[in-house]
This record gives C-alpha cells, sequence and structure tokens, in this order.
C-alpha cells in the first residue's frame, strides 16, 4: 500500500462529505470480511468518479465480522455511517422476486427504497471507471493505481487492532525478502474447487525465495507443503496451528467478542502477506482479490480458478 498523510485522509472525508447525492453500502451485514472490503472500495472509487457521498450502512446488532459500528469496528473511522437494520435489509443486489416482477411494478419499487435510503442502493450498478481523476485530492491513476491509493486512504486500524498487527509482525520475524500465499480451504469447495497445492508449489519453485509464509483457514496445509516442498524451503505459518478450514455459519454463531478476535488474527496474517516480496493467491477467493487491490496488482501471481475438468 501506499503511504498517506492524515491530511490526505481529512480532505478525502470532507470531500466525500461534500457531495450531494448518496450511495449506500453495506459494510457488516453477514457477508464474508473480504467481501465487504472489496465492495466497498469499488464503491469509493465509483463515488469519487462520480461526486456522490458514499455513506456506510451497517446492522447495530453486529453480525458476522462486524460488532455494529461499521468501519469504525477495526478500522479509524472515515465514512458517515447509518446504523439501521432496515437500511441493511433494503440494501440488496436483488429483491425477492426481483427478475419476476413487471417493470410498470419495479422501477416504483426500487424508486421508493432509494427514497428511504436516500441514495443509490446495491441493486444500482455501480458506473466504475476505468481511470479515477479527483483533482480536489491530486488524482489522476489508472484502474490498480487508483484502486491502491484508496484502500490506503481508509486502511488504518484503530490504536488496538494496530498493537496486535505490530505485535504479530515481531512474533514472525521474517526477512527482508519472502514469498507469501494465501491458500482457501474450509466452505470454498461449495463455490468452487480447491487449487490443488501442486500448483502453488509448482509456482513457488519459480521464485529465488527460500522462505515461503503460508496463510490458510486449514492449517494443515503447511505439514502438507514442508512435504511437497522439501528441505530446501523454510515454510512458516502465518497463523493459528488449529485452523480447520473457515466455514461462515460456523463463524456467524460465534459470540461477538470471539468473532473479533478472529478478524483481528486475520488481519495480522492479511499485513503479512501484503508486505511480502511476492504473493501467490487465487482470485476465486475474496482474500486473493483483496491482496490484488491492496499491492496495486503488482508482485501478485494469481492461480485463478481450478476445474479438474481441466478448466481454469
Amino acid at each position: 500500500m501506499i503511504d498517506v498523510s492524515r491530511e490526505q485522509r481529512e480532505r478525502y472525508a470532507e470531500l466525500n462529505r461534500s457531495f450531494t447525492q448518496s450511495r449506500i453500502q453495506t459494510f457488516g451485514g453477514g457477508r464474508g470480511f473480504c467481501a465487504d472490503v472489496v465492495g466497498l472500495l469499488k464503491a469509493m472509487i465509483e463515488c469519487l468518479a462520480h461526486r456522490r457521498r458514499l455513506v456506510v450502512a451497517t446492522d447495530p446488532r453486529g453480525r458476522g465480522f462486524s460488532l455494529g459500528f461499521g468501519w469504525a469496528d477495526y478500522f479509524e473511522d472515515i465514512f458517515p455511517t447509518s446504523r439501521s437494520r432496515l437500511l441493511v435489509h433494503l440494501n440488496r443486489h436483488r429483491l425477492p422476486a426481483h427478475s419476476r416482477m413487471p417493470k410498470i411494478i419495479l422501477d416504483p419499487l426500487l424508486a421508493s427504497i432509494r427514497s428511504i435510503g436516500g441514495g443509490l442502493m446495491a441493486f444500482d450498478a455501480l458506473e466504475l471507471p476505468e481511470e479515477l481523476v479527483v483533482p480536489e485530492l491530486g488524482i489522476d491513476l489508472a484502474w490498480w493505481e487508483a484502486s491502491e491509493l484508496c484502500l490506503s486512504m481508509i486502511w488504518r486500524f484503530r490504536e488496538d487492532v494496530d498493537a496486535q498487527v505490530r505485535h504479530h509482525r515481531a512474533v514472525l520475524d521474517l526477512p527482508e525478502e519472502y514469498l507469501a500465499l494465501h491458500v482457501r480451504r474450509g466452505d470454498k469447495i461449495t463455490e468452487t474447487e480447491y487449487v490443488p497445492l501442486e500448483r502453488y508449489v509448482e509456482t513457488i519453485e519459480r521464485f529465488p525465495y527460500r522462505h515461503v509464509l503460508v496463510a490458510s483457514d486449514d492449517s494443515g496445509i503447511v505439514a502438507k507443503l514442508r512435504g511437497l516442498l522439501g528441505r530446501g524451503f523454510i515454510v512458516i505459518p502465518a497463523g493459528s496451528p488449529n485452523s480447520r478450514g473457515y466455514d461462515q455459519r460456523s463463524f456467524d454463531a460465534q459470540l461477538p467478542e470471539s468473532r473479533w478476535r478472529s478478524t483481528v488474527q486475520f488481519l495480522c496474517e492479511f499485513e503479512a502477506i501484503r508486505r511480502a516480496t511476492q504473493v501467490i493467491v487465487s482470485t476465486s477467493s475474496n482474500v486473493g482479490c483483496l491482496i490484488q487491490y491492496a499491492r496495486g496488482g503488482r508482485g501478485v501471481t494469481d492461480l485463478g480458478y481450478y476445474s479438474s475438468r481441466g478448466e481454469s
């Protein structure tokens, strides 16, 4: 990411508040953390490009990774935030029976929801630019550079989260140059096939780095990679030795404090990955997508999707 000053952050926040038309973006409505951050980042870029105020909607009860305060659950707050269950409920990409409603009924219904929300909603398609030009912020950048800058402007941890991230980095004691990879397992299998470890190994062996940081929701991946790579590599686990695959429903069933601690642990691991010399991910996972945005697309090898039928 890019080192962004507090003054730059404040200029963005002031500019965002100055726009009259709004877009409502849910953060903490029950989806995964990285899916919500990627969605928020895209909405931020669209709003800057089209001079719209970005407003975060969050469920005040706290759902999934969220405790009910939106971006401020983990980061220094920067967005106008609506803590409204109704707004989160209405702010969806598609309504029930959306595709079956005649236009004469659907259009007035969507207009009514917009009036309740006070702006564009999730069912209003994003108008993403190929380049982002914002004279007030001195921005004139292509997509990947704009994505990295925008994420850098908002990615400032709360003090308590930042302290844990720094402690985790100190404990890992990583060398100046290292390779990092993220391997998604768990309930990802319900969406797509797992990327085989052999594909990671083939890619690792193309690089000159011998220290390999491994982040995965399944800690068993570390031992398997050590066996596949052999003694020429030092394989370093980024996280807990007891993780057995992320499952959204099981995560959601935990107490709020437990969900918060798990998310902070994920942020610790994410920071260690994104700072690596080179990173190997699969963008079939939202973690991989967020890593790409955080690095502006640089130094990232994407293994993509995998199919045992030979399509990837």
